[in-house]
């Protein structure tokens, strides 16, 4: 379609509801442009470190809106002082990041792994007031706010659960920013410029 021009732009935006149930659209892809309904018309263009995936570093992780490093939790350590590496996928539901530093953002938020789960559990009313959890991308904040990171486990389980897993790295990236990310900001997939556009989702 790109190379026919056939669309006015060599990109697709991707929009995922906050919430979706079965029968019910879950979001919606725009081939060529960005969705103006759902999707910001302010982009932050962010350069791909790897052409192979929508990969790009991620310079910080933190829990809370704080700006004071002593109230923070910096989630990166001192040896990654050039971040680590993580992609935009919409195939995967949950943020994925390194145990240790999944724990720790688990930790902050009061969360206990449920071993037959897999995730980690959370007291839902407390939930409510759980602070935003910041990821520093080509040195801009982006918050991911409880109510795409915190959801239940399931119709007959209304436990909630916080939508951050530990994740195994075998193929390079460290993270993998999935659903409770793209629930955030619509996603712009630049084919022909090699970036990744961020732009708040609007509904």
């Amino acid at each position: 379609m790109i190379d026919n021009h056939l669309v006015p732009n060599p990109f697709f935006t991707v929009w995922m509801t906050e919430t979706h149930a079965d029968n019910e659209t879950g979001g919606e892809i725009t081939i060529g442009d960005l969705d103006p309904k759902h999707c910001d018309p302010h982009i932050d263009w962010i350069p791909l470190s790897k052409v192979g995936y929508y990969q790009v570093t991620l310079q910080g992780v933190r829990v809370g809106a704080s700006q004071s490093r002593g109230e923070e939790l910096v989630l990166l350590a001192p040896s990654d002082a050039q971040g680590q590496e993580a992609i935009s996928d919409t195939g995967t539901s949950l943020i994925a990041g390194p145990a240790e530093q999944i724990k720790a953002i688990a930790d902050k938020l009061g969360g206990k792994l449920d071993p037959q789960q897999g995730v980690y559990m959370v007291d839902c009313d407390a939930a409510k007031n759980f602070p935003p959890v910041i990821f520093t991308l080509d040195g801009a904040d982006y918050p991911v706010h409880a109510k795409n990171y915190v959801d239940q486990l399931s119709q007959e389980d209304p436990r909630c659960f916080i939508g951050f897993q530990p994740f195994q790295s075998g193929f390079g990236p460290s993270w993998i920013l999935g659903d409770c990310w793209i629930r955030e900001y619509c996603q712009i997939y630049d084919m022909g410029n090699k970036r990744l556009g961020l732009a708040k989702a609007l509904m």
